[in-house]
């Protein structure tokens, strides 16, 4: 009885563990990228590339490369819109900095600062909320502009996104002030898991202090298909630059799987486990009240002689089931809510102690338990009293 009982204990914990988990995942992956990286228009295909240092260590150099195969990836066949960026959402690479509004105390948080082109928010399904997306015109030689997310309008704009329309804002202490020109839609830069970060876009063609960050160059394209224009891009990469290698060409789709990649190897793990540990605890269960109905064979049948029904033989063996499975779910309770918090950095979005797993896997296993007795007891109400007494 004991050892069932633990195997009840220790399964209630595995259980909990999973429903965790699973909780954690279903919200993970309900949460919105913030992006389009796929619809009616398309997928969005990425193509990465870094520049070597020996060969572009000018900002004109880089610019003009990134110019120019942008320029011939948008007329490619299937191409409906095209643009590039340095740091892609979900990839390794975040570039961030302080910064400050003109007229305003220096901000205590910082912004993803990505370098792009114009068209990257229509070929990245990103909503323009005010004002106006960078244009080729956005050069070195025009005015230097920005454009900003909606968390650091949230922040400093109260009026709402037409507010930070012409502020100035500067990227670090000593940058240049910048022009707000637009504002766009949060995205989750960094990972589904990660909060919202403020984000200031500044265009690629203007950014002329650091060619380092340059270098690190993302083209992205909206396609009807997965991979349908990928070897356009490929060529026309090689076009310019012949031994450069390329680094990644997926989906958004497939980065953003990727970025969940992880939880969903835990969460099928832990639930393996738990599915083994609940099989375990029923066949257990299940064997401990059929041997406990064989050793009371005559008992039961003294009680049917003496008029006990089947309901209430069936009700005797559901009880004694019943008792070992809830000692073991108050055991295994308090194991979960002292266990499970080692699983406090492996969830999103769910406590440890979360009230809805907690109540439906201790509800599912008080089930399982009594299903697993169920049949021992079905047994039990089916003893001959005439046989069992001749039989001691």
């Amino acid at each position: 009885t004991l050892l069932v009982a633990g195997q009840i204990a220790m399964t209630l914990v595995l259980l909990i563990g999973a429903g965790l988990l699973i909780h954690s995942f279903v919200r993970l992956t309900s949460v919105s990228t913030g992006f389009e990286s796929s619809g009616r228009d398309g997928v969005v295909q990425t193509v990465r590339v870094t520049l070597p240092e020996h060969l572009y260590d000018e900002p004109e150099r880089i610019h003009a490369f990134a110019r120019g195969v942008l320029d011939r990836i948008q007329y490619l066949p299937g191409v409906t819109s095209a643009s590039l960026i340095n740091s892609m959402p979900f990839g390794r690479m975040f570039i961030q900095d302080n910064f400050e509004f003109e007229g305003q105390p220096t901000s205590t948080l910082n912004a993803g600062t990505p370098k792009i082109e114009s068209g990257y928010f229509k070929t990245m399904g990103i909503p323009l909320l005010a004002g106006r997306e960078f244009t080729p015109q956005d050069t070195a030689a025009a005015l230097k502009v920005a454009i900003v997310s909606e968390r650091i309008v949230r922040e400093y704009f109260p009026g709402g996104p037409g507010e930070a329309l012409g502020r100035r804002v500067r990227l670090s202490d000593t940058g240049e002030w910048l022009t707000v020109v637009g504002v766009v839609a949060d995205i989750r830069q960094r990972g589904l898991d990660q909060p919202v970060t403020p984000m200031i876009y500044v265009p690629f063609q203007q950014e002329r202090d650091d060619p380092f960050l340059l270098r690190f160059v993302a083209f992205v394209a909206r396609t009807p298909t997965p991979g349908s224009v990928l070897e356009g891009i490929r060529a026309e990469i090689r076009r310019a630059a012949p031994d450069l290698p390329i680094q990644s060409t997926v989906t958004m789709d497939e980065a953003v799987a990727a970025s969940v990649a992880q939880p969903r190897f835990r969460t099928l793990l832990v639930g393996l486990f738990a599915m083994t540990a609940m099989l375990i605890a029923t066949c257990g269960l299940y064997g401990l009240m059929a041997y406990a109905v064989t050793q009371r064979r005559r008992e039961i049948g003294v009680r049917m002689a003496l008029g006990a029904d089947r309901g209430d033989i069936r009700r005797l063996v559901l009880a004694r089931a019943l008792r070992i499975v809830v000692a073991g779910l108050f055991v295994g309770l308090a194991g979960a809510a002292g266990v499970t918090r080692v699983l406090q950095r492996f969830l999103f979005g769910v406590t440890p102690t979360d009230p809805i797993a907690f109540t439906i896997v201790t509800l599912l296993l008080m089930a399982v338990g009594l299903m697993a007795a169920w049949l021992p007891a079905r047994r039990a109400t089916r003893i001959d009293p005439c046989a069992a007494l001749r039989a001691e």
